[in-house]
């Protein structure tokens, strides 16, 4: 004030105070900095050159502490921060969703973190203040934590499009209380299940219930392909979960004419995935009268084939065409069926899936192709191997065996098999074929 003012006495009247209240507090100042802040004279107080750097210092830090004091007013009140969140499942609709949108509205500074997780979870986490808030479902025990009870919402049940309560608009417990439940290993598959069987135990049913490893996507496709149903809330309900028969009715539509084409049948086809080998409908269309220029053959094809050539899923193919990329057939097999809850793979299958992937990426065009006359001539090199057992009375070791096959375009494909016990030199072998 004295610096601003030019004199101790008209920065004690803007303050309120005496000349000599102000000259003291000045006073103290100098003798704790060791210096002299002000040139006091008849006509003012002029600074000195050591007072304008300690003023202009001390200026920077009370307005740093003025602004750390608004910050955390405005944090205090809730007005900017960062607000952590837990939830169990998706928050896509209904009241979390609108308590949500109602704060972000209220308070459009505060930074907002939505962290999903188990509710054991969550509570530990807003009990070590890891977490401000979280929206639990059930009677998840919390000591140590303030729960409120907010709203309770309607369940739905999600059924296949062909089952025989799909069209229903209100289902009853006792129409499903003979249906197998799915649910996922996963959160919220155990408060789901523990749910179900509380519901239902009132009506004197042991309902049953299967777990799955997945998540919740693919345990609505699960549902989807008839293995079972299972039931969401009003927030889950939200999201759609399109099946394979909506693409079975979409294919009906013929693309020239846009009339409906006749289901000639409707068949069953196994189809494998990464949970298991699942039964699925799969109906024949029949050829749309347009396309019949023969009037008189029947000709249908099944949507099914087209959706899924190999008879198994997009990811399943995947995984088994990356484990054979870095092991043998054999072993690719063995590693997939100890893994996953499938059938036992067959090494031929692996290699023919193998080979579908190869064929589907050759097809892919390439960004700058290569000119006719530089490209290199395609080579496709197969390598297998096997393990031989002796003969129990007329030999006395195993035998391991390589055998490979190396397919040139235009050419004829050449064979070639060596044990590295019996050959001179398995790279010279190698070498011959090539």
């Amino acid at each position: 004030m004295v610096l601003d003012h030019g004199s101790f006495r008209k920065a004690a009247e803007a303050l309120g105070v005496r000349p000599s209240i102000v000259g003291r507090h000045v006073r103290t100042l100098e003798d704790a900095t060791g210096v002299s802040l002000f040139h006091r004279q008849s006509r003012g107080a002029q600074p000195t050159f050591a007072g304008v750097r300690i003023l202009s210092c001390g200026r920077e830090i009370l307005n740093d502490v003025q602004s750390l004091l608004l910050k955390a007013a405005l944090s205090g009140a809730g007005n900017e921060g960062r607000l952590c969140v837990g939830v169990v499942s998706l928050v896509a609709s209904g009241t979390p969703r609108q308590l949500l949108q109602a704060f972000l509205a209220e308070h459009a500074d505060v930074e907002l973190e939505i962290v999903e997780g188990s509710p054991r979870d969550q509570v530990a986490a807003v009990r070590a203040l890891r977490m401000d808030v979280s929206f639990v479902v059930g009677t998840t025990p919390a000591p140590g934590c303030e729960v409120e009870l907010l709203w309770s919402e309607a369940v739905n049940v999600v059924l296949p499009d062909n089952h025989r309560l799909a069209n229903l608009e209100t289902v009853q417990w006792e129409h499903i209380s003979e249906e197998r439940f799915i649910v996922s290993k996963t959160d919220p598959g155990p408060e789901v299940h523990n749910f179900v069987v509380r519901s239902l135990s009132t009506f004197g049913h042991r309902p049953i219930v299967g777990r799955h490893p997945v998540r919740r996507e693919e345990l609505m496709a699960m549902v989807g392909l008839g293995r079972g149903i299972s039931v969401v809330g009003a927030a889950d309900s939200a999201v759609v979960y399109p099946g394979q028969e909506e693409f079975a009715t979409c294919s009906r539509v013929c693309c020239d004419c846009l009339k409906l084409r006749r289901q000639r049948d409707t068949r069953t086809r196994k189809i494998q995935t990464v949970f298991g080998t699942i039964t699925v409908d799969a109906p024949r269309i029949s050829i749309c009268p347009c396309k019949n220029y023969w009037g008189f053959v029947d000709m249908s094809q099944s949507p099914l084939t087209e959706l899924l050539p190999d008879r198994c899923t997009p990811e399943l193919r995947r995984l088994q065409a990356e484990l054979s990329v870095r092991h043998s057939y054999r072993e690719a097999a063995r590693l997939l069926t100890t893994l996953l809850p499938c059938r036992p793979m067959n090494h031929a299958t692996m290699r023919n899936r193998t080979h579908c992937v190869a064929a589907d990426l050759e097809q892919m065009p390439a960004d700058q192709p290569a000119p006719e006359a530089e490209r290199p001539a395609e080579m496709m090199v197969l390598i297998d191997g096997a393990h031989i057992r002796a003969a129990h009375g007329y030999q006395s070791r195993y035998v391991d065996v390589t055998v490979g096959k190396i397919e040139v375009a235009r050419k004829t494909p050449r064979r070639f098999a060596l044990a590295p016990k019996g050959a001179g030199s398995a790279l010279a072998t190698v070498r011959q074929a090539l």
